[in-house]
This record gives C-alpha cells, sequence and structure tokens, in this order.
C-alpha cells in the first residue's frame, strides 16, 4: 500500500549526516553508505538511518532529480525536520507551479496540492524517499560539502545483481579501498578522467526550451565518437554536441541511473546496431542474429555466445570521450548484453542492452544503469570532472569488494 501522502513534506538532510552515514577516522571526513540493486524495478537504493529516534531507511538514488526528500505521514518525527521553500525554478521543475498551487512559495512543500498524487509509485518496496547526487545545491554531496567542509565529490559503484552490494563515498576524493584476497586495492588510482559538462538548459526532456530557464542539474560528458570492434559508427556529430549557443540544451550525452538500458536517438541506434551485427557476424564470434524481444531489438541465442569472465563474448563497445587524448569507456559483454529469460515460453537469449529512443528527444544519448554496474565513477563536482574505472571485472574486482566494515577497520 502507498504511504500515507497527507501530510506529506520535505526535509533537508543536514543534521544526520555524521549518523545515517557511516564516518570514516582519516585527516579527511568520508562518509560512506551501501547501494542496493532492487530485484523487481532494477533500480538502486541508498540505505541510510533517518528520524527520531533515528531507524534504517531506504532511499531510491537518483543522479538528476534536485534534493533528497523523505515522506513525511502522521506518525513521522524528525528532530531535525524543516519545511523547504521552493522559488520558480524549484516549483517548475518538479511541475508543482501554476495555478493549482499558486502557494507554493509560502506554503513550502508540505502543502498537498503542491506535491505529486503518488511520488513512491514504481519504485522499490520499503523505499520512503529518495537521495539526489545531482548538481544542484540541496543535493546530497553538495549538502555535505557545505556542512561538513569537505571536498564537492562522490564516487559510487552501482552493484550488478540484487544479491551483492555496491557502495557511495561522500565528501573524499580518495582513497577508495576494495578488499581482495587479502589485499587492500586503491581505486581512486585506477580512474581515467573526463571533463564533466554543463548542460545550459536544464528544465525537462522535451526540445521546447525557454531563455530564462536554469542549467542543468544533470551530469553530461563529451562524447566523441562510438567504436565498435575498433570500427566507428557513423554518427551525425552535431547530434554528440549540445546546443550552447541558443540555450537549447539540445543534444549531448548524459547519464541516467534509472534508466535501465542506455538509449540512443533512432539514426545513432541504426548505425550502432548495424555495425554490432556485422561484427557480431564475423568469424570471430560467429553469432547469428534470432527474434527479439522487446525492447531490444538484437539478440542470439544463449547457447551460440560464449560467456567469459567479464560476460558474453561479444564485440566491445568504445565510448571515446573528452579529455586528454585516448579517454575510452570500454563496454564489454556484462554492461553491454542483458539475459532474457522465460523458462515457460523455452526462452533464453542474449540481447544487446541499448535501446531505440526516437526522434526529437532533448538528448541524444542516455547512458543508463546497466552499463554503469560494477564500474566504479567519481563524479568530482567542484573541479567539474568524472573519474571512472570501466568494468571493475576487468581488474578481477567487483563492486561489493568496496566492503563498508573493511574499509573502516583499515582506515
Amino acid at each position: 500500500m502507498p504511504h500515507s501522502l497527507s501530510p506529506w513534506s520535505f526535509t533537508f538532510f543536514l543534521l544526520f549526516f555524521t549518523f545515517f552515514f557511516l564516518p570514516i577516522p582519516t585527516l579527511q571526513t568520508t562518509l560512506i553508505s551501501p547501494v542496493s540493486k532492487d530485484k523487481s524495478t532494477n533500480l538502486f537504493t541508498l540505505s541510510v538511518y533517518l528520524k527520531t529516534p533515528l531507524r534504517p531507511t531506504k532511499l531510491f538514488l537518483d543522479l538528476a532529480f534536485l534534493f533528497p526528500w523523505t515522506l513525511c505521514d502522521a506518525n513521522y518525527n524528525s528532530s531535525s525536520f524543516r519545511y523547504v521553500d521552493c522559488d520558480r525554478t524549484f516549483c517548475f521543475y518538479l511541475g508543482f507551479g501554476g495555478v493549482s498551487c499558486s502557494n507554493c512559495t509560502e506554503a513550502g512543500l508540505s502543502d498537498p496540492n503542491c506535491i505529486p498524487e503518488n511520488p513512491i509509485c514504481g519504485l522499490p518496496k520499503e523505499v520512503t524517499g529518495l537521495a539526489s547526487l545531482s548538481r544542484y545545491n540541496l543535493s546530497l554531496p553538495n549538502q555535505i560539502s557545505s556542512t561538513l567542509s569537505v571536498p564537492n565529490t562522490f564516487a559510487v559503484c552501482f552493484p550488478g545483481s540484487s544479491k551483492s552490494t555496491g557502495v557511495a563515498f561522500f565528501g573524499s576524493k580518495g582513497p577508495y579501498y576494495a578488499f581482495f584476497q587479502n589485499s587492500k586495492i586503491d581505486l581512486s588510482k585506477s580512474l581515467i578522467y573526463t571533463p564533466l559538462i554543463v548542460n545550459p538548459d536544464g528544465i525537462g526532456d522535451t526540445v521546447i526550451s525557454y531563455s530564462d530557464d536554469p542549467p542543468s542539474y544533470e551530469y553530461f560528458v563529451n562524447l566523441t565518437s562510438i567504436r565498435i570492434n575498433g570500427q566507428n559508427v557513423p554518427i551525425n556529430v552535431s547530434l554528440l554536441n549540445i546546443d550552447h549557443e541558443n540555450f537549447l540544451g539540445i543534444g549531448g550525452t548524459k547519464f541516467s541511473s534509472n534508466t535501465p538500458y542506455t538509449l540512443l536517438e533512432s539514426s545513432i541506434y541504426k548505425a550502432f546496431t548495424k555495425l554490432f551485427i556485422k561484427e557480431a557476424s564475423s568469424s570471430r564470434f560467429n553469432l547469428t542474429r534470432t527474434s527479439s524481444v522487446k525492447p531490444f531489438s538484437v539478440c542470439y541465442a544463449a547457447r551460440l555466445v560464449k560467456v567469459t569472465s567479464i560476460g558474453p563474448d561479444v564485440p566491445t563497445v568504445e565510448l571515446e570521450l573528452g579529455g586528454k587524448k585516448g579517454v575510452v569507456w570500454r563496454i564489454v559483454g556484462a554492461n553491454s548484453m542483458v539475459r532474457v529469460k522465460n523458462k515457460k515460453n523455452n526462452l533464453d537469449l542474449w540481447c544487446l542492452g541499448f535501446v531505440d529512443n526516437g526522434v526529437n528527444k532533448k538528448t541524444s544519448i542516455v547512458i543508463g544503469a546497466k552499463q554503469l554496474e560494477e564500474n566504479l565513477m567519481q563524479f568530482d563536482i567542484e573541479s567539474n570532472k568524472l573519474g571512472f574505472t570501466s568494468l571493475l571485472t576487468s581488474h578481477s574486482l567487483k563492486c561489493s569488494h568496496f566492503n563498508v566494515t573493511d574499509f573502516a577497520k583499515n582506515n
């Protein structure tokens, strides 16, 4: 059953930082929290302690939303609770403003007329709020940075399975220790860096924009080309660039932790899948397509696909990114292919986990959760750069090797 929504308020997550995360006793304050993948929705959650007295709480993890919030029902009690007043940008972004909610700025976000009917619909069970990791000044990373005077940086490792656990680090640029076979490995030293790009228009996903729209609070990168098995995918380069001149914010490439699979603009998708199919049918892989299952269009019989330590043996996808020459995000089978099984229909496939997103979409490429899994990603907001490792399995590691307890003992 949905949680009671009346009254329902957003809260600042300021006063419980030092408790709901596990503080690490180093010269620099590092806060860490477990990250889990929900089996039924494939969405990610962050485990925290909330309320008075403190209770374990699951929050939906989102790289794009403006601010963290939690449901406040009639029995909610918190010593740190306070209303959040919203300005025009706040209301417009959330869709709260307009005729039906003219008093939003006066009432804060406790007015039932100002809120979505069911904000947790479709989210994992037991989730009662949202952990925002966006650029916005009310997001968790920004609040932690300003409150504790630590770097405005966070790193996250999204687990590839609901049976394992990932981790999020806040307020630190490293070290990020993984523990494997009695060894302590600092993966901050393995990060490859590329600049983060600011999209000048951040309201909505349509191509309609307004001159006074605020910049995007999402994370964009400068993707310059895509290769499959070393072969360039023929792409209209203008789709990869963000329209800065007219402040429209159209085009470019961003990350989304709540989009299951990478979305490609139609012309990019057609060129991408055509080359992938060609390379997969070569003598190196000798794979023949079979009937596909929505939302995918390129699938192969699982019995014909060899599986290695880094997933299905299929053509490697390379995303060439801006920055120093040779900055490449490599996507191997574990991140590019999705297993589709249905015993009732005797169905067992490996499908390419990239989806056609149609035309006239604001963002040309949205890198989805499947492609982010088992990859340590550092979002350095103050330096405006992204660090990444590509698939950790390539280093014989997993997100679960960032053991929270071991990290605390060894620091």
